[in-house]
């Protein structure tokens, strides 16, 4: 599970990079409030500026970086749910294509079969009206 944790753009987050130039490649504002995002073993994987934030997201002005910080954690687990959710539609949607695809095949060759019997059936039939003419015109 992802945490924040509010950055004061003071101490170096990351080992051995400086503060000065994170904010520096990042753009951050002497003003700008900034939360740093990591994973379940407290890794930095994103560095985020909450006025950006709020902006890209709509998220209310008044929101404190702790609230922003939260709201965008909540934001995105509920993106990566609706991805996993979308992933087993487009999943069993596959299935059933495969399914269809297979009863299809089924079909076709069924159908060729048939259309096998038919030619067969019409080559007989052709061959007893042959042996019929040829006995009414052997009398």
């Amino acid at each position: 599970m992802k945490t924040y944790k509010i950055w004061n753009k003071k101490e170096e987050i990351i080992e051995g990079v400086a503060s000065d130039y994170i904010i520096k490649s990042h753009q951050i504002r002497e003003n700008d409030e900034v939360f740093l995002v990591m994973d379940e073993y407290g890794n930095i994987n994103q560095i985020e500026i909450v006025r950006i934030i709020k902006s890209v997201y709509g998220f209310d002005s008044n929101l404190t970086a702790e609230e922003t910080a939260q709201a965008y954690l909540d934001l995105k687990a509920k993106e990566e749910e609706n991805l996993i959710k979308e992933q087993i539609t487009l999943e069993d949607q596959s299935k059933k294509i495969d399914i269809l695809n297979a009863q299809s095949a089924n079909l076709l060759l069924d159908n060729a079969k048939k259309e096998i019997e038919i030619s067969t059936l019409n080559t007989n039939l052709a061959n007893v009206t042959l042996e019929v003419a040829k006995i009414k015109g052997g009398m």
